[in-house]
Formats: C-alpha cells, structure tokens, sequence
C-alpha cells in the first residue's frame, strides 16, 4: 500500500478541538478535511488535543490510497448486503437486498460517488427523498420505515470504518427528517369492528379460525399460517408459537422473526372450539378427497392440506374487507388492531408487551398505542369474552385511524 504524507493544524471552533488534514487524493491534488477530535476547550488541554491529532494522522497515514477512495458506493454497497446472506435469515436478507436495489442504488448511481465521497449531505438528502417521495406512487415514506434505511446505511459504512476503507461513518451525524406533514394512517379495528368482521365470516371454516387465532393472540402473518398441529396441545390446553410461513422460494421456517416471538400462550376457550372444529373439517376433508391430498401438517391449509401461501391469504384478506364494508387495510394491521382492544380493556402496558412478544416495551407504548379515545373504559372481565359475540348489525362498524408503525 502506498503511503502519502499527512499534514495537520490544530483548530478551535467554538469549544471543540479539530484537526485540519491535508493530504493527496486520488487524482493527485491536496485535500483539505476538518476532523473533530472529541475534545471540549473547557475540559481538555491543548496537549491532549495535539497528542489525539497525532493518532489521528498516524491512523490517516497510509490509508488514503486505499479502495474506499476508488470503490463506488454502488458496488460496495452490492458487496456489502451479499455478505450479509450468511448473517441473516433468508427473509431478513431479502428485504435488505430489495432495499438496496429498489430505493438506495437507484438513488445514489446517478451521482456517480466514490465509497469515500459520501457525505452526510448526501444521506441526509436522501432521507429527504425518501420522506418526500419514495413511495411506489411517489407518496412520501413514514418516518419509521426510514428507520430501516437508516439502519443498513449505518452498518453498511460502519462496516466500511472497520475494513478501513473510509475514516469516518457519514451517517452517524444526520438525523431522520421532521414530521412537518400529516401521514395517511394505517386503519385499526375497534373492538366492535373486530367482532364485526369475525360476525361476517362466521360461516367461513378457514377464514373464521384463522382471523379469530390472529387476533386473540396478535399474531404476525407468518406466524398464524405457520401455527403446526404439533404446537397445538388440546390436553394441556396451549399454542406455542414456534415457526413461520413467509414468502419466498423457501417458504418454511422453523423458527421466528425474532427470539422474543417465540411463546407458549394459553388456548383460550374460544381459539380451543374453533381449532376442534377445524381439525374435524380437515379430516372429513381428507375423506372424501383424491389422492392428491395431503396429512396437514399446519392448522391453516389449502383444501389439498398444503400450507396457505402468504400472498393467497392477503388477497382473500383484502375481498373480505370489500365485502363486508370496512376500509383497505393491511392483514398486519389485526396485530394492531388486538394491541388497542387489549390497551383499551384494561391491560397493562407490561402485560400487553409480554401478550405481544416485543423485545422493547417502548415497542408496545410509542409504536401502537396512537390511537385509542376510549383507553379509561372499564376494565375486561376476560380476554377470552372480548372478541366471541359477533356484531348484529348489518352495516360496518367505525374503525381507528392512527398507527404509523411499518416493521413491528
């Protein structure tokens, strides 16, 4: 590697020690960078701050001919989630490629920028991009899914720090945008709603089960379409929530989104009748079907006994809604949805976080806790009563309008 002289002065700005570097870039002329050493005039000596500016132009000595100063962002930001196959679930790396490929790269090529050149003022104006206009239809992204950007920038060039192919991460100084305009919310069901559209489906021998389980328990998508026979216990009278059905080529997972998703919740009486009733229909089914049919291994499958893909369940989620009169919402919003029933019947913030499974309590409080107007009620009786009598009325009842969340 070659090394090119470092030159440094000691600066003040304001009552912060930085150092000025000068050294040559990749196209031959003297560069110019102020660096701020961490250090406060009003308690730190300017001996100490020569002696860290040393160290750091000892640290900058011979990595400025480096390939951070060569690389294109682009293409090290490909090598960079291509190395993340093996450190992540399949899915979790899916995501984090399509993230890549769909907004960061189609936004960053067109400004043709070495690994080295990216500076905070172009992550912050990208996050500007994002808040604006980064949607599919050009609507602006909410600030939570940003988040998510945030996140894989910050590893993506700490990453780059580490390999010493950039001296300082650009991501870690810029803040996400300000909320300034107003978001289309996501919609929630009231308790109400919820036993409206349990009302509408009560004839439907999957689609009743299957939206009844979710929302007594909260479940993710995944983890209601991949709820096995196995982790049902009749005797013991528990469910235990243990793999996933996702997209994808492999669809099949033994195991969870995260850890804390895994968990042994008591079979409420009304979730113990409707799964009785369905492994009766899927024995009778398997009776009277041809050979094409198989032992279900999950509760939730295809009159044939195979597992429901994700996508057939969002689709027919999505006609249910239309028929039976309430508004577009996503099948992750009954997650939503079971949190504020619960909030709003009385369950403590920790106890709702533990029925959820989320890792962080500020999850359950700052992320789903936006909508409710009714959360002094009365207190429930029973979790179980909350969600058994369908609704007698014929038209849709209202729903909450509120939650912003995007990765719960």
């Amino acid at each position: 590697m070659t090394k090119h002289p470092v030159r440094a002065t000691l600066q003040v700005k304001g009552t912060r020690y930085h150092a000025v570097l000068y050294y040559k870039g990749k196209d031959g002329e003297e560069k110019r960078k102020w660096k701020s050493l961490g250090l406060d005039t009003r308690f730190h000596s300017r001996k100490k701050a020569k002696e860290k500016m040393e160290e750091l132009k000892m640290q900058m000595q011979g990595i400025i001919d480096i390939p951070g100063y060569h690389i294109s962002f682009e293409n090290y930001l490909r090598e960079w989630y291509n190395k993340k196959q093996g450190e992540c679930a399949p899915n979790t790396f899916q995501g984090i490629r399509n993230q890549a490929e769909h907004k960061i790269i189609p936004y960053f090529a067109p400004l043709k920028l070495a690994l080295s050149e990216v500076k905070p003022k172009h992550i912050r104006d990208f996050y500007q991009y994002l808040y604006r206009q980064g949607g599919r239809k050009g609507e602006g992204l909410s600030i939570s899914y940003i988040k998510a950007f945030k996140s894989e920038l910050n590893d993506a060039f700490k990453k780059a720090v580490v390999e010493g192919l950039i001296l300082t991460n650009p991501v870690e100084t810029v803040k996400l945008p300000a909320k300034d305009n107003p978001r289309k919310p996501h919609q929630v069901l009231t308790q109400e709603s919820a036993n409206y559209l349990l009302g509408f489906v009560q004839d439907d021998p999957l689609m009743f089960p299957l939206l009844l389980t979710t929302l007594h328990y909260g479940l993710r998508k995944s983890e209601v379409l991949g709820l096995k026979w196995s982790a049902v216990d009749f005797e013991k009278n528990q469910i235990r929530i243990e793999s996933t059905i996702v997209a994808g080529k492999n669809p099949e997972r033994n195991k969870t989104k995260t850890q804390t998703s895994r968990m042994t919740f008591p079979m409420l009486p009304d979730v113990k009748k409707v799964l009785l009733k369905r492994k009766q229909d899927q024995e009778e089914q398997s009776l009277t079907s041809d050979s094409q049919y198989e032992s279900p291994v999950y509760v939730f499958t295809t009159p044939n006994g195979r597992y429901l893909s994700p996508d057939r369940v969002t689709k027919e989620f999505k006609k249910l809604l239309s028929e039976c009169g309430l508004p577009p919402m996503r099948f992750h919003d009954l997650r939503h949805s079971t949190t504020c029933i619960f909030r709003d019947r009385g369950m403590r913030i920790k106890e709702l976080q533990q029925w959820m499974r989320h890792g962080k309590i500020e999850m359950t409080a700052d992320v789903y806790l936006h909508v409710s107007e009714e959360r002094e009620r009365c207190l429930a009786e029973d979790v179980s009563n909350m969600l058994a009598s369908p609704c007698e009325e014929d038209t849709a009842p209202a729903v909450w309008n509120g939650i912003v969340a995007q990765n719960a």
